[in-house]
């Protein structure tokens, strides 16, 4: 946990340097930005993050006790940014309001059938509910705009268990050893 956390110190040190940049580098900070968080996994098996080095810890295969092989690392690495880009390209787009023009038009139908059915409610709500079936509201489900990233999680956490299942384990080192 402590290399976890001097990690996340260096990481916020570097976000906070990045927006005391200027705006031009802010951008391009923030262009590179998403490939940090699998590349940093890449780094962490194979070199070992600043954390686990200050404190002399190694990323290693539970099965083997050796460090995890570069295809296994690589492998990973590329369905975690397939995943990725898959799941840009199945999210529903954010939901956009309607048009000021579309809007003020559907405000005006919407008068125009109050006025016409003042003293009759029952027609005035059939007038009405045929209005709206007419726009055709667009809903976003639950599983349509976290089905993507819930799969894709799902199965890159199958991939790891699979491939390169990891766990840290502290370096000895020849000159701390006693005979």
């Amino acid at each position: 946990m402590l290399a976890g956390g001097v990690d996340a110190a260096i990481g916020g040190g570097v976000v906070w340097l990045v927006r005391k940049q200027s705006l031009g580098a802010n951008a391009r900070a923030t262009r590179w930005a998403p490939l940090l968080g699998p590349t940093s996994e890449l780094l962490r098996e194979q070199l070992g993050s600043p954390g686990q080095r200050l404190l002399g810890l190694r990323t290693v295969d539970r099965r083997t006790g050796r460090r995890v092989e570069q295809w296994r690392t690589l492998a990973l690495l590329g369905s975690r940014l397939g995943a990725r880009l898959l799941m840009r390209r199945l999210t529903p787009a954010p939901l956009t309001p309607p048009q000021e023009s579309d809007r003020r038009e559907f405000l005006d139908e919407l008068n125009a059938i109050h006025e016409r059915h003042r003293e009759d409610p029952d027609a005035l709500q059939a007038e009405r509910r045929r209005l709206f079936e007419r726009q055709q509201p667009v809903t976003a489900t639950l599983l349509g705009a976290a089905g993507p990233a819930l799969a894709a999680g799902l199965l890159n956490n199958l991939l790891r268990r699979r491939l390169a299942p990891t766990t840290e384990v502290r370096i000895r080192r020849a000159d701390s050893q006693s005979p």
